[in-house]
């Protein structure tokens, strides 16, 4: 029997595999598998499963009907809970209403089509993972908040200065969602009046890094600015921080970036150790703070903010946010 099986078609930024890794944590005996490998060549991921990876090639649809008695539903039966991520949802012979199951919603797909999505999974979800706050409230039934774990274990923190002059980074995967124009202009402001730092950014006609040279990347820097982006390029509601942030700080980087929904935070975490900064002239302001900081009282910063999202953000801290969702829904 298994205790939990986690489906999706493509596991964007590798989140899926993380809770799985939390569900083990936990001592449940898991299985996972998608669709198709992720760009970014993470190190570890889920298992490709054929049927998911047909699926994927054929349709690219975040819900996929399997015909006639397949192999992936005969591992739905054996399991006690159904995990989908991504907002993703196979349908097979096998009656979801039978299972408990769990859904997770993160990004774009969600956030462009909630009333659709949620008027269908609805039907059959017990649960609903909500990995950021601008999707909470948009009528996922029994809602949860659990921001993205990162792995504190693997990624090991640097807390020296990168260089002589502060070292700024900013390195959107998606630039146009990100703020990315708001934080040149920012930069290009700054840059009137102080000469004591060095920006590095992308290449807007550049590829994509695998995520272990990402990780170098942002390692070589002592502050990273994620999102700057109170809406979406197709004007949806945005404006929080995401894996950027988490994964930055734990490298032991400061983090600069915005959040809308600060109170929503602090009510289900607490303290938050980054650094919101919501407008342009806030962002100037906290970005030449730290530029003239000492480097003693930016080491401490940056040792504070691996600290927290060790106690916050870490795998073993998430996996205890998760058992709650798994116990409810078997009870």
């Amino acid at each position: 029997m298994i205790d939990v099986l986690f489906i999706t078609l493509d596991d964007n930024a590798n989140t899926g595999w993380r809770f799985f890794k939390c569900a083990q944590m936990l001592g449940l005996k898991v299985m996972g598998f998608k669709g198709v490998y992720h760009p970014f060549l993470y190190p570890e991921q889920f298992l490709l499963h054929p049927e998911l990876a047909k699926s994927w090639k054929l349709r690219r649809e975040t819900v996929v009907k399997l015909e006639g008695k397949s192999e992936l539903q005969a591992m739905m039966e054996h399991a006690r809970i159904i995990h989908f991520i991504a907002s993703t949802c196979i349908f097979t012979e096998l009656n979801l209403l039978s299972k408990p199951v769990v859904m997770q919603h993160g990004g774009r797909t969600y956030r462009s089509n909630p009333k659709q999505l949620n008027e269908l999974f609805n039907q059959f979800c017990d649960a609903a993972i909500i990995q950021c706050p601008d999707l909470l409230n948009l009528g996922a039934r029994n809602e949860k908040l659990i921001y993205y774990p990162v792995d504190t274990n693997f990624i090991q923190p640097s807390f020296g200065r990168a260089g002589k002059k502060l070292v700024i980074g900013h390195f959107p995967s998606q630039p146009t969602e990100k703020g990315y124009e708001a934080v040149q202009r920012v930069i290009a402001r700054l840059r009137e009046v102080t000469d004591k730092f060095e920006f590095r950014t992308i290449r807007l006609d550049g590829g994509k890094l695998i995520w272990l040279d990402a990780l170098d990347r942002t390692n070589d820097c002592d502050l990273i600015i994620d999102v700057f982006a109170a809406k979406t390029a197709a004007g949806l509601k945005y404006g929080t921080w995401g894996n950027a942030s988490i994964e930055a700080a734990a490298l032991g980087k400061v983090v600069v970036t915005m959040s809308l929904y600060e109170d929503i935070y602090k009510e289900e975490y607490g303290d938050c150790a980054l650094n919101i900064t919501n407008t342009e002239e806030k962002l100037l302001e906290v970005l030449s703070k730290f530029i003239e900081m000492p480097h003693a009282e930016l080491y401490k910063e940056k040792e504070r903010t691996r600290a927290w999202v060790e106690e916050k953000h870490s795998m073993e801290a998430t996996a205890i946010r998760l058992l709650p969702i798994y116990k409810n829904i078997v009870s």
